[in-house]
């Protein structure tokens, strides 16, 4: 009764034993269950080897991490803490590299698919793993481009740099050098505090910067902020 449900030429997708004629849907050669109404469960074409099984497999957890990582050092690397140009390219350098080893495996299994006869539909395994990887992609590079976790972070920090700069006008001058060494405000690494024509200018890592004008009443008010390396010279133009 069971062995008239399984095709005659399905065989194990492990150890490639022919199937035909067994009385219960588990192979006896391996002991590898399969489901005669499920065709992916079987192999019913030419015998496969390790290679054709190992590429047949659907994406596993390791292209995944390998995704996710990409997509936190993007975000924490050249869209936040560093957002530096050539940081940014080295990242699109991994990306292009995990895109091409991505290609190579889905390149493999048309053809596998293609010489030991198997079904089409092996081809769409991992269409779900492909659309997220271009929406992680999509998302983190706009990230990256814009460098919003960086303004975001700097609108986040004012309660940080707002008194650094205060101090740094109303205090520092006086009794020494202004500061010349990194130091972490809030989310945002302080390179350089400089005074310009009366202002107090805060440079950060990455380009960018915040500029402080004194007010009438002896109070720091926001004068102009930048956070994108490429407004830099206009930045200059403006603070100068």
């Amino acid at each position: 009764m069971a062995a008239a449900a399984i095709p005659d030429q399905a065989k194990c997708l492990d150890c490639n034993y022919a199937l035909r004629g067994i009385s219960e849907f588990r192979c006896p050669e391996c002991g590898r269950p399969f489901d005669p109404e499920r065709p992916l469960s079987v192999n019913l074409g030419r015998p496969l080897g390790q290679f054709a099984r190992l590429v047949l497999r659907p994406m596993g957890r390791l292209p995944r991490v390998v995704m996710w990582a990409l997509v936190v050092v993007g975000v924490m690397g050249p869209a936040w803490l560093v957002p530096d140009e050539v940081l940014a390219c080295l990242w699109l350098l991994l990306w292009g590299a995990f895109f091409t080893a991505c290609w190579a495996r889905s390149t493999a299994r048309v053809l596998v698919v293609r010489i030991y006869m198997q079904p089409r539909i092996l081809l769409r395994l991992d269409d779900t793993f492909r659309r997220k990887v271009r929406r992680a992609f999509l998302c983190s590079t706009v990230l990256v481009l814009t460098r919003l976790p960086f303004l975001l972070s700097i609108l986040l920090s004012r309660p940080w740099l707002d008194p650094y700069a205060y101090h740094a006008w109303a205090d520092i001058p006086a009794v020494m050098p202004l500061p010349t060494e990194p130091v972490m405000r809030g989310a945002v690494v302080v390179r350089r505090v400089d005074m310009r024509d009366g202002r107090v200018v805060l440079e950060f890592y990455g380009g960018g910067g915040i500029a402080y004008l004194p007010s009438d009443d002896g109070r720091l008010r926001l004068d102009r902020w930048s956070w994108n390396r490429r407004w830099r010279d206009v930045w200059d133009l403006l603070t100068s």
